[in-house]
């Protein structure tokens, strides 16, 4: 499916009424009034049902749904677009094999239908008929004056999300700080944890996220860069990082290290150019290798290369 002028746009095997057009036939080719549907903003397919965002934050879906994967609390096929009950201010939209996600104004996300592997990340292997808000949970201590301290999970909703992609059973999201975490089914190690242990609620990714800025400094001279590398690793641990500059005949190496914070953070690594000949201005390769110590004593590494411009502007 793709959309033209906010109108659905769908093609390929109906069988279940996920082409959206009253029907069950397949579609060859794209029928632009296949959908009876305006003010589509955003549109996603899974095996095999559809979903699509209104330009009011509203969802619609359609087709297969013995998983409940319409959202509208019954297991009926729909061969039309019908309305997902309680979703409003919905931003982003995602469809897998049997269940849908969305991720609303708040930074929260909703999902619903099939669970079976805890794809909703509400703590069960329930099947929603309507959407839920996937959780996480902590461990908290309370003390108080004279007693021993007491230990109780809480539940919150998993906030500050900026995108979700749904797999077949497994479903991520990207976090405004650059952390990814996932849930879901995990047979295959697709959450990324260094295990194959299913998880019904959100998890972290043990990972963490390198980059380097594209724009390197000579603040001083031709003989010293200084290249920011940009990382998110989880708070407590600590990065160490080794670069190099290669610049036709000229090269260097640096090393940087830095504490994680848990959020992004910008790294400056000093890199001074080896023999007589410094850096010019102009394209240059960079590539930096690094290593997370994480709390517990566990080891992390991770590897970029990129093209980037040095530039001794002020």
């Amino acid at each position: 499916p793709t959309l033209l002028d906010s109108k659905a746009i769908c093609w390929g095997g109906g069988g279940n009424g996920q082409l959206g057009n009253s029907g069950t036939a397949n579609h060859s080719t794209a029928d632009s009034t296949a959908v009876g549907l305006l003010n589509a903003v955003a549109i996603a397919a899974g095996s095999q049902h559809s979903c699509a965002l209104l330009a009011d934050g509203a969802g619609r879906c359609w087709g297969a749904n013995a998983t409940g994967a319409i959202g509208n609390n019954n297991t009926i096929q729909q061969v039309t677009p019908v309305t997902v009950l309680g979703l409003t201010n919905a931003v982003s939209i995602a469809a897998g094999d049997l269940h849908s996600c969305v991720v609303i104004a708040d930074g929260t996300a909703r999902c619903w239908a099939g669970n079976n592997a805890g794809q909703l990340g509400d703590g069960t292997s329930t099947q929603r008929l309507t959407p839920v808000t996937p959780t996480t949970s902590a461990l908290v201590q309370t003390v108080v004056r004279g007693g021993a301290p007491t230990f109780t999970f809480i539940t919150q909703p998993l906030g500050n999300i900026v995108q979700v992609a749904n797999g077949a059973s497994h479903t991520c999201a990207i976090i405004a700080n650059g952390a990814v975490r996932c849930w879901g089914e995990n047979i295959s190690g697709q959450l990324g944890i260094n295990s194959t242990v299913n998880q019904l609620r959100p998890i972290l990714l043990p990972s963490f996220t390198l980059n380097i800025d594209p724009l390197v400094l000579l603040p001083h001279n031709a003989q010293v860069a200084t290249v920011q590398i940009i990382a998110t690793c989880e708070e407590g641990g600590r990065l160490g990082v080794r670069v190099t500059i290669s610049q036709g005949a000229v090269s260097g190496h640096g090393v940087g290290v830095g504490k994680c914070t848990g959020g992004i953070e910008r790294y400056p690594v000093t890199v001074p150019a080896q023999g007589h000949h410094g850096y010019v201005n102009g394209p240059a390769q960079v590539d930096a290798s690094a290593v997370i110590l994480k709390r517990g004593g566990a080891v992390d590494t991770q590897q970029w290369s990129r093209t980037v411009t040095i530039d001794n502007t002020p």
